[in-house]
């Protein structure tokens, strides 16, 4: 399972999707970013995920390990 956080910071939401939030090991999740208030940069963390991080807008991750991980986007 995967639990979602989204980080307010100067007037922007902070807010994302991912397609799927059951995944079999090696399975992999597009998220997609639906922030609003003009955001221009995105800091992803997906501990737990291949990548950890990413600044790309919408991100491809792969969690190769079951378990239940936290996923957290600073806009």
């Amino acid at each position: 399972y995967l639990t979602f956080f989204g980080v307010l910071s100067s007037g922007v939401n902070a807010n994302f999707q991912a397609n799927q939030t059951n995944v079999c090991e090696a399975g992999q999740v597009q998220f997609t970013d639906y922030s609003t208030g003009g955001v221009t940069s995105w800091a992803w963390e997906f501990p737990g995920g291949t990548p950890g991080t990413s600044t790309l807008q919408n991100p491809l991750v792969v969690y190769n390990t079951a378990g239940q991980y936290n996923v957290s986007l600073t806009v």
